[in-house]
């Protein structure tokens, strides 16, 4: 009796040997294919970047002989580049209007953004992508009658609605839903 078990017990292991076997080939062989494929093409590619970077590198510094290649942080291509978290630029907008009691421009609510995000010192071309995203959320707002502004053209001043303000939003939709019959 013992002599089967040990039997099926075993044949039971060769299988899942086999099994593993041929799954680790699988994954070899995958690997290999992109050493084969890929690697060649991401090489090119390096070094094309390399040469791109050192010339334009050559062109900043004749443009701008302070210009330091140090001082400019790298971008991925293709992710998420506001200084904040997915989905934080509205709440945090919001929150720091509903804290002000005065109107804020859009530069002074990105401040305010860095600051209570603790982002520390960030570029000018990050500052513009926060407060270009800023812009975008509070206009998606105004459509929505949760914020209004001054009405200036530039560096407009943005706050809360007031409750009253939402309500004379709302009834001109009301009315304008009804029919009149002749």
């Amino acid at each position: 009796m013992s002599e089967t078990n040990l039997k099926a017990a075993l044949e039971r292991k060769y299988a899942l040997f086999k099994g593993e076997l041929g799954e680790k080939r699988q994954r070899i062989d995958y690997i290999e294919s992109l050493f084969r494929e890929e690697l060649p093409k991401l090489t090119a590619r390096e070094q094309r970047l390399h040469r791109l970077i050192d010339c334009a590198e050559e062109i900043l510094k004749e443009i701008n002989p302070s210009f330091s290649p140090d001082k400019v942080r790298p971008i991925k291509p293709h992710v998420h580049k506001a200084p904040t978290a997915v989905g934080q630029i509205a709440k945090v907008t919001l929150d720091i209007l509903r804290e002000s009691t005065a109107s804020l421009t859009i530069r002074q609510i990105a401040d305010g953004i860095v600051h209570r995000e603790k982002l520390g010192e960030i570029s000018e071309a990050e500052h513009k992508r926060l407060r270009n995203s800023i812009d975008a959320t509070l206009r998606d707002k105004l459509q929505k009658g949760l914020v209004t502004h001054d009405g200036a053209k530039f560096a407009r001043k943005w706050r809360i609605c007031t409750a009253e303000e939402r309500r004379r939003q709302m009834k001109p939709a009301n009315t304008s839903s009804k029919s009149t019959s002749s």
